[in-house]
C-alpha cells in the first residue's frame, strides 16, 4: 500500500527532514543508486487544536480569580481588605495542597479521570465564586483552587499522546 508520494533525490534539510523531487507514488522507480523516502500523509490537526484550546480556557479560568478575585471581593462583595486577602490565600492554599496531593497519588488514579474531575471542580468553584451572594462567594475560591491544581500538569502529561508525539 502506498502511504504517499515517493521523494526522488532526497537531500537533508534543516531539522533532519528529507526534501527532493516528488514522484507520482505509483509505479515510479528510482534511478539506480538513488535513495527514496516516503512522505507520510498529513495528520489531523484536531487533537492539537483541542489541546491548545484547553490550555487557553484553563489559563483564562484560573487567571480570572487570581487577577481579579481580590478586587472583586472588595468592590462587588464589599468585603474587608483582610477578609478578601484571606479568601485569596485560601485559593492558593487549596491549589498548593492539590499539587502535593497529585504528587502523592499520581499513579493511583488515571490521568484522564484526574483531569475530568479537576475541570468539574474548577467550573463548580468558579460558578460558586461568581454566583453565591455576599461573603458566601468565598467558598468557591478553595474549590476553584483545588480544581486548578491538577489541570496544567495533566494537560502537559497527556499532550504527547493526544497530538501523536513519540519520544
Amino acid at each position: 500500500l502506498e502511504r504517499g508520494p515517493t521523494v526522488r533525490n532526497p537531500r537533508p534539510a534543516p531539522g533532519g527532514r528529507l526534501t527532493g523531487e516528488l514522484g507520482g507514488g505509483g509505479g515510479d522507480e528510482p534511478a539506480p543508486g538513488r535513495a527514496t523516502a516516503r512522505v507520510a500523509p498529513p495528520r489531523s490537526r484536531l487533537p492539537l487544536i483541542l489541546t491548545v484550546t484547553a490550555f487557553a480556557v484553563y489559563t483564562a479560568a484560573e487567571s480570572g480569580p487570581i487577577a481579579w478575585g481580590y478586587t472583586y471581593l472588595l468592590a462587588d462583595r464589599r468585603l474587608s481588605h483582610t477578609f478578601a486577602a484571606l479568601a485569596m490565600a485560601l485559593f492558593w492554599a487549596a491549589l498548593t495542597a492539590g499539587r502535593f496531593g497529585l504528587a502523592i497519588a499520581h499513579d493511583s488514579v488515571p490521568p484522564t479521570a484526574v483531569l475530568e474531575g479537576s475541570c468539574l471542580l474548577l467550573v463548580a468553584g468558579t460558578a460558586m465564586f461568581w454566583l453565591l451572594p455576599g461573603a458566601s462567594a468565598v467558598a468557591g475560591l478553595p474549590v476553584a483552587g483545588l480544581g486548578s491544581a491538577a489541570i496544567f500538569p495533566m494537560l502537559v502529561a497527556l499532550t504527547p499522546a493526544r497530538v501523536g508525539a513519540t519520544g
